[in-house]
């Protein structure tokens, strides 16, 4: 379980949005108010979004251009290649090396953030 706070992105599950969490609310269960959407989501209707995966995993945005969608944290690079739906995680040197499960959950959901994956 995730304890979210005011200001965290969130996918919204049924959506298929990216939102921000402006206000929490805890009368009879957690509730969370989203600023652009103007409703209410329970917990199990959202989940974290990909940009905030990979922060928290030191990953930036390095480009997003229609084309691709790349995350590098100086050494790892996630990059996503919008038109042919495939990514590729590489090092400086482009060689082949085994990927965390947290890496993998943060390019899943991008993945599904983009449509690829219901």
């Amino acid at each position: 379980m995730k304890n979210y706070k005011v200001g965290d992105r969130v996918w919204l599950k049924e959506q298929k949005k990216v939102a921000e969490i402006s206000l929490i609310t805890k009368p009879h269960s957690t509730q969370y108010y989203m600023k652009d959407m103007q409703g209410f989501w329970f917990e199990d209707e959202i989940t974290q979004s990909a940009q905030t995966m990979f922060e928290e995993l030191g990953f930036t945005k390095s480009v997003d251009d229609g084309v691709k969608i790349a995350y590098a944290n100086g050494v790892f690079a996630a990059i996503l290649d919008v038109k042919d739906k495939t990514y590729t995680f590489s090092d400086r040197s482009n060689q082949a090396f085994y990927m965390d499960i947290d890496i993998h959950l943060a390019i899943h959901q991008k993945m599904t953030e983009l449509g690829w994956i219901e």
